[in-house]
């Protein structure tokens, strides 16, 4: 999901709603939002990547950042 997209459907919703989130795919548990960090999401298979905070990713062969612009929301636990 875009940011764009997460903005789209947050707006639709009750604004003092909590945010939360689950702990693993499963749904074993679930935990608030607590924060967030910008950076980029560099992909490692279809469902899994590495996320580096602004500043902390490399670049390529082109002297261009790695990976594509992303933002990680993280859970309280």
């Amino acid at each position: 999901m875009k940011v764009k997209d997460l903005i789209d459907l947050l707006s639709t919703l009750d604004q003092e709603a909590e945010v939360v989130l689950s702990s693993d795919a499963e749904g074993n548990s679930y935990s608030p939002l607590a924060s967030h960090c910008p950076g980029r999401y560099i992909v490692s298979t279809g469902w899994a990547g590495d996320f580096y905070a602004d500043g902390d990713w490399g670049t390529d062969d082109d002297g261009l950042p790695c990976g594509v612009p992303a933002v990680v929301l993280w859970p309280t636990n």
